[in-house]
């Protein structure tokens, strides 16, 4: 049996949160991503499925016009890898925030699943394609899926069950 410190323990979670492809600026996103890992099962398969890709998402909060809860903006690509930054309100509350960045993940594995995708000319016809163009200002898309999942995770913060439920509906395939 092997015994660890504390201290062992957070040098292993810094390790894990290094490799992980999807990064906070700083201690409180890390944070923030920690916690939605563990409170639910959907946020926690968007982070592996993105761990298993070509995508690197950093997450970023700042004040976002209008009502966006969240945003997701291609940084750049680079062979083997492509870059992504996704910004969250700071203004909402932990657990919204948390949502959002599901929403958010969920786009970010769309991305991943596309390997043409490394262009924001290729993001604007991919997402046009996948789900459709908000109407107002600016390039803004949206898909169910990402509804979908931020909803879930969403609920699940809010459900002591809700690990479970989603683990049932993978199951079935949903």
């Amino acid at each position: 049996m092997t015994h660890f410190s504390a201290t062992s323990r957070a040098a292993a979670s810094d390790d894990t949160r290094r490799l992980s492809h999807v990064r906070g600026e700083d201690a409180a996103l890390a944070a923030l991503i920690d916690e939605g890992e563990r409170r639910s099962a959907v946020f926690q398969g968007l982070v592996e499925q993105l761990n298993q890709s070509d995508v690197f998402v950093y997450v970023q909060q700042r004040e976002l016009a209008g009502n966006l809860n969240g945003r997701l903006t291609l940084i750049g690509a680079s062979r083997p890898w492509r870059y992504l930054r996704v910004q969250i309100d700071c203004r909402r509350m932990l657990l919204a925030q948390i949502a959002a960045l599901g929403h958010e993940l969920q786009h970010a594995v769309e991305i991943a699943g596309t390997p043409g995708a490394v262009s924001g000319v290729f993001l604007q016809q991919m997402f046009t394609t996948i789900g459709y163009r908000l109407e107002g200002v600016g390039q803004r898309y949206e898909t169910d899926s990402a509804r979908e999942a931020g909803r879930r995770v969403f609920r699940q913060l809010f459900s002591p069950g809700g690990r479970t439920e989603v683990t049932e509906l993978r199951q079935t395939g949903d």
